[in-house]
């Protein structure tokens, strides 16, 4: 995340991670924003770092990039980026709940940000996947064909006959984002129900969710 050295031709080179990178910037004087993807899938031994990087003193962040900058009396003097704290904005996201490969969060370091929790409703969801529509020029039925899928999905997933339900992601980027033509919905949908199900410790899909899953593709998107 800082940075590491790294052999190029005859020399030893720094090259910065994305957090030396952002703070440099924001050293400079650059208005910067530094964004975190996945925060909890980082293992706490990893964030434990961060700690003492993210928490301001005297209106400054200090970041210790452990960069070698000179070498006194045989002892290496690693380089520290003092960042003014108007200059640099920390935002984190991460998934968080069942199947998410996510640790707990150092409580030290969770108090250091200011905690938002966003739940992508079906009238986000609806408003998304309009826009992608009108964007490639599909008829807004689609987008109600999607939306009575993933409601059905849903109710499966709640009754326990299926694994998941499609999320925003799913509809917009696996669906949406792989059609050409409007007429593809139905074909496209075949193509990832192996999102959606359990295997068996053969390695094999569930027959019963595959079938199950291209019935309600049936009933909804064709």
């Amino acid at each position: 995340m800082y940075g590491y050295d790294k052999k190029h031709g005859d020399l030893h080179v720094w090259f910065d991670g994305p957090i030396s990178q952002a703070a440099r910037a924001a050293a400079s004087g650059t208005k910067t924003l530094l964004f975190i993807d996945e925060f909890v899938n980082i293992p706490m031994r990893e964030t434990a770092g961060l700690k003492a990087a993210f928490e301001p003193y005297k209106g400054h962040y200090y970041f210790q990039t452990s960069r070698v900058e000179s070498v006194k009396d045989g002892i290496a003097v690693m380089e520290e980026i003092k960042v003014p704290v108007e200059n640099l904005q920390i935002v984190a996201a991460a998934n968080i709940g069942s199947g998410y490969a996510s640790e707990d969060m150092d409580k030290a370091l969770k108090q250091r940000f200011m905690v938002l929790h966003y739940e992508a409703e079906n009238a986000k969801v609806k408003s998304v996947l309009t826009s992608i529509c009108e964007e490639k020029g599909f008829p807004l039925v689609i987008v109600d064909k999607l939306m009575k899928f993933k409601e059905m999905m849903e109710l499966k997933v709640e009754e326990g006959e299926i694994e998941e339900a499609p999320t925003m992601r799913h509809l917009s980027r696996k669906f949406l984002g792989l059609m050409k033509e409007p007429d593809d919905l139905e074909m496209v949908a075949n193509t990832q129900i192996l999102q959606f199900v359990e295997f068996d410790v053969d390695g094999k899909p569930v027959r019963e969710q595959v079938e199950m899953i291209e019935e309600i593709i049936e009933m909804t998107l064709a």
